[in-house]
């Protein structure tokens, strides 16, 4: 923290393809006797092994060298020609990007062959009067970098991004020569404009998982975004554990009520004296957002264990398999929630509910009152079932491929939901156990009970904000609308027109 701002300094990264090891290397150093930081982030020729030690050589001199104040032309020079040659290509190759932060004063800027660094002021793009520098030494004569320098402003923001970013999408239709800086740019504003008190770490995450959704998913490059925030300093009230005599219970009202910034209460008595004292009322929901993971559940995993979740948002995570939730022979409950926009490389978008002997089930999946909605996966993009399964009152829709795959399973019910307009299907695989009242826009999910209707394309508004955490699917009610009665309760619950 300085005395003007904060800076915040953060780097996300996916790895290429199936790569263990990231060609990209990012490195942050804070000079303290210098009220300095320095960020670099440099690519390295190629992926994987080879790339990253060319790439962690290049940012560790980077780093030592702009601690010590050498020019820009010395720095890109000692470096190109310290890299080893590869014995492949016979080269030695490395881009490089190096932000010298002076906390009360300049920041300077050296790039080599990184897409061009994207600054915003006031959520919009800011030229720092950019140079460029012809290198004159014998080996090296003729290469190009970009050198800048400017004094930041309280909210002004740095993102640089190695070509993984600017590339991605490319061959494809939308972006046949790939995303571009500026996309990338646009994007960041968009980003910003929405939220624009966004941690840097989550508008670093934010680009790097639209890029791997430009790749279809699976990276063509190693891809990075390193974001840098100047932002007001904000001050933090952990409150854990009760006095130990009651009569000061009033004492620690008062610190919180008093506290300017943000509290976080730790514990249940705790949090009940803070709410009498202060007369509010705790109010329990949680968002599991922008969450990734090499293996299963990138927002949540669950292994024989038994949990239960009420009010919660499960939104834009990813995994190889459960983008959503993994659950392994676990008792999971989850109640007046939403599982939006998450992805699974292989099964279960939304959800993966595993368990390995579902004739004798450890664990299984409760829903209710839940939307499922906008997820992708390679299959069962709502929900991946090989374990056993009780979900009333949900609503699957807009999923790709796919609403519920179900590939095993003793026990799988389904009562009073909403299965429409999921690409490839309602349901895959074995047919559910129906207990009655559902409607599917398709014939995929096979229902047999009396009061079932199928073929009919649900009358929900399109997925948003109508009340509680998550997003939702609300009925609409109008004209050519099915009125349906359950234990007397008059529903709206679909359009008359039927699927041809």
């Amino acid at each position: 923290m300085t005395g003007k701002f904060y800076i915040e300094v953060s780097c996300d990264q996916r790895n290429y393809g199936n790569e263990r090891i990231c060609g990209d290397v990012f490195i942050s150093r804070k000079v303290k006797e210098e009220n300095r930081t320095i960020a670099v982030l440099s690519d390295g020729m190629g992926h994987g092994v080879k790339a990253n030690v060319l790439a962690t050589l290049t940012a560790t001199m980077a780093v030592n060298f702009a601690k010590e104040h050498k020019a820009a032309d010395k720095i890109a020079d000692i470096i190109m020609n310290t890299l080893p040659v590869c014995s492949e290509r016979q080269m030695s190759y490395s881009t490089f990007t190096i932000v010298d932060i002076e906390h009360n004063g300049m920041t300077s800027i050296l790039e080599y062959d990184n897409p061009q660094t994207i600054i915003l002021r006031n959520n919009e793009p800011f030229d720092p009067g950019w140079k460029k520098l012809i290198m004159e030494s014998e080996r090296n004569k003729g290469k190009e970098i970009h050198t800048c320098q400017f004094e930041p402003l309280k909210e002004d923001r740095i993102l640089f991004c190695s070509d993984g970013i600017a590339q991605s999408g490319l061959g494809t239709d939308k972006y046949p020569l790939g995303w571009g800086r500026s996309n990338t740019q646009d994007y960041a504003i968009k980003l910003l404009k929405n939220s624009p008190k966004i941690a840097a770490s989550n508008l670093a995450a934010k680009v790097v998982a639209m890029a791997h959704r430009n790749d279809g998913y699976s990276s063509r490059d190693d891809t990075s975004c390193a974001s840098i925030y100047f932002r007001e300093p904000r001050k933090l009230l952990i409150v854990t554990g009760p006095p130990y005599e009651k009569e000061n219970d009033n004492q620690l009202g008062d610190a919180v009520r008093s506290f300017k910034g943000k509290k976080v209460v730790c514990g249940a008595t705790t949090a009940d004296i803070i709410s009498r004292e202060l007369g509010a009322e705790i109010e329990d929901n949680l968002v599991f957002e922008d969450n990734a993971a090499a293996g299963s559940g990138g927002g949540i995993f669950s292994w024989e264990s038994s949990a239960i979740f009420s009010n919660v948002w499960v939104t834009q995570n990813t995994a190889s398999l459960g983008g959503g939730i993994y659950n392994d022979h676990s008792m999971v409950h989850f109640y007046e929630s939403g599982l939006t926009a998450n992805h699974a490389f292989g099964n279960g978008g939304a959800v993966n509910n595993y368990d390995s002997n579902p004739a004798y089930p450890t664990g299984g999946l409760l829903m209710s009152n839940v939307t499922i909605s906008g997820n992708t996966a390679g299959a069962g993009a709502g929900i991946y079932n090989s374990g056993n399964f009780d979900l009333r009152f949900i609503t699957v829709a807009d999923n790709n491929p796919e609403g519920i795959r179900i590939d095993a399973g003793n026990e799988i019910k389904l009562r009073s939901s909403i299965l429409s307009n999921n690409t490839g299907g309602d349901c895959a695989g074995i047919t559910p156990d129906s207990l009655d009242y559902n409607l599917t826009s398709d014939s995929t999910c096979a229902l047999t009970g009396s009061h079932e209707i199928l073929n009919v394309t649900a009358m929900i508004e399109p997925l948003g904000f109508h009340g509680g955490i998550a997003p939702s699917h609300p009925l609409i009610y109008g004209r050519g609308s099915v009125i349906h009665m359950v234990n007397g309760i008059r529903f709206i619950i679909a359009e008359c027109t039927r699927a041809k």
